[in-house]
């Protein structure tokens, strides 16, 4: 036990009367739990915390206590969370610029990724610097570096969180024109703003001097901070309390929509997914208040850190749910001319031959400008004002001709709706049921 520091020295040899070992028989020393317990304990105010750090590690070398180190499952989230994270806003970004309709909302998107990609680049730094490792085998400087990190980590989390769900409050802007969804989005987006802002600049500046944040750890810097761990709480706890209420939002406009029950509850699920992400947003609440970021933070510091990378890289894959669907039709339709069946956004499907007639086979069909019926909005009456800005996704039913052949090999006819004249030469008609992004 010479390697201890002298103070841990002196709490060992207070509480080694009360043991049954002797002095020399190691083994037996490091196997009594309340005399390792009982030094520990008096170390903790007897030692400064770089001198307890130096004597748990001395006591951990000489007892031979195997070390554990936890680096493998946290560097596999981070990189796969990231990547996907981005493929979900590229192909947000592309089904909006195909259409011409980028807007803030893919604009917050963009900053949220971005936020994403830094965290990921610092995660990856401070997992080199000892993240899943004990504190007390890191050096000093490296102790110091780690939080320094870990404070721009947090920041970047709560800047990505906030932007998040302002984008999907933006696209809800988009999607729902009716009065009383439009107001209710408004005030939540409202309340979510100030909160992500005021959240963001109450971790920033927690220290005074900003720099204590980090440097405290060792107790030889003067500065003052307000309580952090109970501000990360509180900004756990309305984080999901925000994420109920951004799912809950358009709820009631949906269960009204006018479509099969089939498609209904896929349009539903597609917006409900966001309570996988509120689930894991309870759990990492539940590690945030039981975590110390003093007590072993190299180590303790990596669970709740998994859950915030699959919370972020979760919450913005959620809020890309539409554009990916989307996305994922337009290329089905580009590669086998018909959309999937299950898919909203770029789907076509359609059939041929006179309405309640047998289907036929056909070219795809491009969406005419002129709509028969069916969007996000319900049968209430609304302002024609509150289309501005365009609709994400519309459901339309359009009729107009095209070449085809009957599956007997003959040809098909039909005759046009309303006036006008009938189908030329080898010409069919075809209702489509186009899911489709619209200005």
């Amino acid at each position: 036990m010479e390697a201890l520091q002298d103070c841990a020295i002196v709490c060992f040899a207070q509480a080694l009367p009360a043991s049954n070992c002797s002095v020399t028989d190691i083994d037996c020393l490091c196997s009594d739990d309340k005399l390792i317990a009982d030094t520990r304990s008096c170390s903790l105010d007897a030692c400064t915390i770089k001198e307890s750090l130096l004597s748990q590690k001395a006591l951990t070398t000489v007892c031979g206590w195997p070390v554990t180190e936890d680096k493998r499952v946290f560097p596999v989230i981070l990189i796969l969370g990231m990547v996907l994270a981005v493929i979900a806003v590229g192909m947000r970004v592309a089904v909006r610029v195909r259409t011409k309709t980028l807007g803030l909302d893919e604009l917050m998107a963009v900053l949220s990724v971005a936020a994403i990609v830094a965290l990921s680049g610092l995660g990856i730094e401070n997992q080199k610097l000892g993240l899943g490792i004990d504190t007390w085998f890191l050096s000093f400087q490296e102790i110091t570096d780690f939080l320094h990190i870990y404070f721009a980590i947090e920041s970047l989390y709560l800047a990505s969180i906030a932007l998040t769900k302002i984008s999907m409050l933006l696209l809800y802007l988009r999607l729902f024109p009716a009065r009383p969804i439009q107001l209710a989005t408004k005030i939540t987006l409202l309340l979510t703003t100030a909160w992500g802002i005021a959240m963001l600049l109450a971790n920033v500046f927690a220290c005074q001097p900003i720099n204590y944040m980090w440097l405290r750890w060792d107790e030889e810097h003067e500065g003052k901070c307000i309580d952090h761990e109970a501000v990360m709480a509180i900004h756990a706890i309305l984080n999901i309390v925000f994420d109920v209420l951004i799912i809950t939002l358009p709820m009631p406009t949906l269960l009204k929509l006018n479509m099969s029950v089939r498609k209904k509850v896929g349009v539903i699920f597609m917006f409900a997914v966001g309570l996988v992400v509120t689930l894991i947003s309870i759990f990492r609440c539940i590690s945030l208040i039981r975590f110390d970021i003093f007590d072993n933070p190299t180590k303790n510091i990596v669970t709740i850190s998994i859950w915030s990378v699959v919370e972020v890289d979760l919450s913005l894959i959620c809020a890309c749910m539409p554009s990916i669907r989307a996305f994922i039709s337009y290329i089905h339709a580009l590669i086998y001319g018909t959309p999937s069946s299950q898919s909203y956004g770029y789907g076509y499907g359609y059939s041929s031959g006179p309405r309640g007639g047998p289907s036929g086979t056909g070219k795809l069909v491009p969406a005419p400008s002129a709509v028969r019926s069916g969007t996000f909005d319900t049968d209430e009456e609304f302002d024609a004002g509150a289309w501005k800005g365009g609709k994400f996704i519309a459901l339309q039913e359009t009729e107009c001709w095209s070449p085809a052949e009957s599956r007997s090999g003959g040809k098909a006819e039909g005759r046009r709706p309303g006036p006008g004249p009938g189908p030329g030469p080898g010409e069919v008609l075809v209702t489509s049921r186009i899911e489709r992004e619209v200005e």
